[in-house]
């Protein structure tokens, strides 16, 4: 699944960085297909990113709670 969501947000990154270049505007046909496509995987690319944060944070949490530090695992 990770291949999945890393390639989501790849594609995703790669779209707005697309929109945020100025010349892409003198075609707006490409610019309105981009911004389709974006639009389309929006809300998952969100989800992957909080997902990615989520798995980031418990393994933190994890790593602390196994940690040397008895006043943590208290």
């Amino acid at each position: 699944m990770d291949e999945r969501v890393d390639e989501l947000l790849r594609v995703y990154d790669e779209l707005q960085k697309e929109l945020a270049e100025p010349e892409l505007w003198k075609d707006p046909p490409r610019a309105a297909e981009l911004r389709r496509r974006a639009g389309e995987i929006e809300q998952a690319a969100l989800c992957a990113r909080a997902l990615q944060t989520a798995q980031s944070d418990f393994q933190e949490a994890q790593q602390l709670a196994q940690g040397d530090d008895g006043e943590m695992r208290e």
